[in-house]
C-alpha cells in the first residue's frame, strides 16, 4: 500500500506536465491548454496520483487481547 496526497493532482496534464487551472473546463472535464490532451479529470489525475505515491511505513500490529500464539 502507498499513500499519495491527492491535492492538486488533477491540475497537471499527465501527458505534457503543464499546469494551468484553465485546463479544467468543469468538475469532470480536462482539456490541456498546452497539448490539447482531453480526458475525464479523474482519468487525467490517476497517473499524477501514482507519481505522487510514496511507500507507507509498516504498521505494527499485535494480536487482540486474549489471543496468543501456540508453541509446538
Amino acid at each position: 500500500m502507498v499513500r499519495a496526497d491527492p491535492v492538486y493532482t488533477s491540475q497537471p496534464c499527465n501527458r505534457c506536465r503543464v499546469v494551468d487551472a484553465n485546463s479544467r473546463k468543469n468538475q469532470a472535464e480536462f482539456v490541456c491548454t498546452a497539448c490539447e490532451h482531453t480526458a475525464h479529470a479523474d482519468v487525467n489525475a490517476a497517473p499524477n496520483i501514482l507519481g505522487a505515491a510514496r511507500p507507507c511505513q509498516p504498521v505494527e500490529t499485535s494480536a487482540p487481547a486474549g489471543l496468543r500464539s501456540r508453541n509446538p
